[in-house]
């Protein structure tokens, strides 16, 4: 476009000195190959440079249109903010600040377990009290799911929305192969990173934009995976080398811009709450950077339980799971776990399971909690987890409302289909993980169970039943 538009001025530069030159048309006579008087004695534009205009125009047009398409899916799925650079969405807080005027009459609390176990709909419930800031929704906040790990730049994502990514990628090459539209491939919760991907192309490697490069590239990474990784690679605790004041502001400042400044320092802010899944990974090493340099009297917090030296710690940790075949078959309705197998989420189960039980007894507040009591009984568990946070509980009536839309039973919508398509492979599934599933509190057999029961009820209910009074 900018190169249409220089064309266009110097070929006007031109047409005027040749008009003034002794070549030109005589006065009031124009040349069908240039510029000549209109009726009110103004210069016509000729024909060609009315076609260049006509094309720089509709290019204009064409780069406006792919723009605003490329920019409208990310706008709709994750707000303004998403355009934002990181060094826009972070305060400037120092670690004396956060320790002496923010931390000293607050707690951050973390909640982290299984993806797709319910961290979201627990977070957004406990988000209600008023005592307690949380981060906003989606559309606020520009990330997904309002999770606190894609804020910050510290501590890694573990590939968790990288397998989308380049599945999209693949596709779209394969796409442009086939002479197809590569913008026919679209996906719901990711598109943003697909964006970000094709800035980078464009303009080369942004400053502000974070890629996740810790991990070795030979791990497992991404949803259903990335716990299966070694040890060292995704089990990041106080020994961690990052565990410095710079991490503690660099990850506060970050979470603090969607906690807002004014609840971080107004009095009714008791909680900050973050949730991110991965935290079930890395509480540990939260634990150690959010305490940095929190000290009582002449004793400061150091992370040696039971005592942690006598200091009460700003970190608290909420872990939230659920049933293994339950949480595994909500991982396959997700585009990232495509290819997967259950067997493979299992032990994917386990893994995340382990670390949080592993952690449990070195972090100095912690609690778990199962979406299936939570479910059950989400009044009771919300009260629990405000005593637990040494919050006042909410007025009975504002409790209740806030749990009307609660799914009484949320595994109920996987039975008939692990009874249809996984039922056959039980027994080696049993064979392999029933022992290490009910050392974690959960029943395989159960859902073995619960299938016979679905076969009864369907022979029992169905047209053929020999009892005549059975409708």
């Amino acid at each position: 476009a900018r190169s249409v538009f220089t064309m266009l001025r110097r070929r006007s530069r031109k047409g005027k000195k040749r008009e003034k030159g002794e070549g030109g048309a005589t006065e009031g006579e124009a040349s069908p190959e240039r510029e000549g008087p209109g009726q009110d004695g103004k210069q016509e534009p000729s024909r060609r440079s009315r076609l260049l205009q006509l094309a720089s125009s509709a290019t204009l047009a064409m780069i406006c249109t792919i723009s605003l398409k490329r920019l409208s899916r990310p706008y709709e799925v994750y707000g303004w903010r998403f355009f934002l650079p990181a060094s826009f969405k972070q305060l400037g807080l120092s670690a004396a600040e956060w320790q002496d005027e923010v931390l000293a009459r607050r707690r951050v609390a973390f909640i982290g377990g299984h993806h797709r176990s319910g961290t979201t709909v627990l977070w957004d419930k406990l988000s209600g009290h008023p005592s307690i800031a949380a981060f906003g929704s989606q559309r606020l906040t520009g990330v997904d799911f309002s999770e606190g790990v894609f804020v910050q730049d510290v501590y890694p994502t573990f590939g968790v929305g990288d397998d989308f990514e380049r599945e999209l990628s693949a596709a779209q090459r394969e796409n442009r192969r086939r002479g197809r539209e590569e913008d026919k491939v679209v996906g719901v919760g990711q598109f943003a990173r697909l964006f970000v991907r094709n800035l980078r192309e464009v303009l080369g490697e942004l400053a502000w934009v974070r890629r996740d490069e810790r991990a070795d590239d030979d791990e497992p990474r991404g949803m259903g995976r990335y716990a299966l990784a070694s040890e060292s690679v995704v089990h990041w605790t106080e020994a961690h080398a990052l565990v410095s004041a710079e991490s503690q502001t660099r990850i506060l400042n970050r979470f603090g811009y969607h906690w807002t400044e004014a609840k971080l320092r107004s009095n009714e802010t008791k909680v900050l709450l973050e949730k991110s899944p991965t935290n079930a990974l890395v509480s540990r090493f939260l634990q150690a950077v959010v305490n940095l340099g929190r000290c009582e009297a002449s004793a400061c917090w150091t992370p040696d339980p039971p005592t942690f030296n006598g200091v009460r710690g700003a970190a608290a940790f909420i872990f939230v799971q659920r049933h293994p075949i339950a949480t595994s078959l909500a991982h396959l309705e997700w585009r990232d776990c495509a290819g997967l197998t259950l067997h493979a989420l299992l032990a994917h189960w386990v893994a995340v399971s382990f670390y949080m039980r592993l952690d449990a007894p070195k972090l100095q507040d912690v609690t778990f909690v199962s979406l299936e009591a939570f479910a059950a009984d989400p009044a009771d568990t919300l009260r629990a987890l405000f005593a637990f946070l040494r919050l006042a509980p909410l007025d009975p009536d504002d409790l209740a409302r806030a749990v009307l839309d609660v799914d009484p039973d949320p595994n109920e919508k996987y039975y008939r289909p692990y009874c249809d398509s996984h039922l056959a492979n039980h027994s080696d599934l049993a064979r392999d993980w029933a022992d290490p599933v009910s050392r974690l509190g959960y029943d395989l057999d159960e859902w073995a169970a619960r299938c016979a029961f679905l076969d009864a009820a369907d022979v029992e209910f169905s047209g053929d039943h020999p009892d005549p009074a059975v409708p």
